[in-house]
């Protein structure tokens, strides 16, 4: 017998790595996994990623797992529900084929979004899992639909793991005896603490030093009007960020105050490959998000902090409860005055057993042991 698994999420394999990437590339050693985003829509059209699809689809190999490319046939027009039904049949029909599922095999549907319920029954798998890595509610764009079909997962899953105890305690609202598996964000540790492969990257070179950095998504969730406070105080900082802008909210005026100031800099989404080199040119890495508990990021686990202490340099953060516990490494802010004399105080650090603690509670948090964790869960026991 061997473990097949269908697992869908909504972020494309190749953007931003997420726990999704590192999850099902680790486990693909072992299983054989197929990854999609699913079927299109009609308002998908307008977008790159379809114009640039091909009108059968197709599937890469892609660290360790096939990584679908829907095809333009299967277009779901939303409301016309019959036909997306059809459309979703279709899609399950294909991923099956193509897994060349047979039934001897173990099917695990590994589904990292409600948005994908309705597939669940449609792939009749052996194993449903549910990941759930923020408070979805607090999403941007969070439905009654999307609530009801966020329940019946929690309800009908037969494994249910979040990523840090907040989301843990959402869940147990709508299921209160479930086993839910807490299983944080980790870091590539290997990639993030090889300090020897490190290089200076080119559009950092004529940013001089002091270098304060954010890696990552830069939306709602950043707290820029600190930023514009502190680069106005600080005009000798230089705030760099890299990652790929999105929806900004109540922040988009703060963001392009901050793209006026001198000292700030947005360098936009770089490769996996060359975040370590990133992290590493700073010195000092922040997670300068909001702590509206309105917001998804409140009850998350940042999935860049083991990333920033596997690299060594000091951390500075705003107060999220998964950050509480990591304070002996981490330096926790409550409002700007703190902010600024906590990165000044980082910019002073001369001590290096502090780099040395940094890495081992990052190397704690190796994404190796963590999908050993899940792996054991599942049932995939090959790793």
């Amino acid at each position: 017998m061997s473990t097949k698994i269908i697992a869908l999420a909504e972020n494309s394999w190749d953007g931003p790595w997420m726990n999704r990437q590192q999850i099902l590339s680790r486990l693909g050693k072992s299983a054989d996994v197929l990854y999609s985003n699913g079927p299109y829509f009609s308002w998908s059209r307008s977008k790159e990623t379809f114009k640039k699809s091909s009108f059968f689809g197709g599937f890469s190999d892609k660290d360790n797992v096939l990584v679908d490319s829907s095809p333009k046939y299967l277009l779901k027009y939303q409301g016309v529900r019959t036909a997306e039904m059809v459309v979703d049949y279709l899609c399950v029909s294909r991923w099956r084929r193509t897994l060349e599922i047979k039934k001897t095999d173990e099917l695990i549907a590994y589904i990292f979004s409600p948005t994908f319920y309705n597939f669940v029954n449609i792939i009749k798998p052996d194993k449903v899992v549910y990941h759930i890595y923020d408070v979805f509610s607090s999403s941007p764009g969070w439905n009654a639909s999307l609530q009801e079909s966020h329940e019946a997962l929690i309800r009908d899953a037969d494994i249910v793991f979040a990523s840090s105890d907040e989301i843990k305690k959402s869940v147990l609202k709508y299921r209160p005896n479930l086993d839910v598996i807490v299983v944080e964000n980790g870091v590539d540790y290997k990639s993030f603490s090889n300090i020897n492969s490190y290089k200076e990257l080119a559009d950092l070179k004529n940013i001089p030093h002091p270098r304060i950095g954010y890696t990552g998504n830069i939306n709602m969730k950043v707290d820029m009007e600190l930023i514009v406070s502190l680069a106005i105080k600080q005009p000798d900082w230089n705030f760099i960020f890299v990652g790929r802008v999105g929806d900004l909210g109540s922040q988009a005026l703060f963001y392009d105050q901050a793209k006026n100031q001198g000292n700030v800099y947005f360098l936009g989404q770089k490769t996996v490959q060359d975040l370590p080199s990133y992290m590493d040119s700073m010195d000092v890495n922040i997670m300068n998000y909001s702590t509206s508990k309105g917001l998804w990021s409140f009850s998350g686990y940042p999935l860049k902090m083991h990333e920033y202490l596997a690299v060594g340099k000091p951390v500075v953060s705003s107060r999220l409860p998964s950050i509480e516990s990591f304070g002996d490494v981490i330096l926790i802010c409550d409002n700007a005055e703190e902010w600024e004399t906590g990165i000044a105080a980082c910019l002073n650090e001369d001590d290096f057993t502090f780099v040395e603690k940094r890495r081992n509670v990052a190397k704690r948090y190796d994404w190796d042991a963590l999908v050993l964790k899940i792996a054991d869960v599942i049932g995939v026991t090959r790793m």
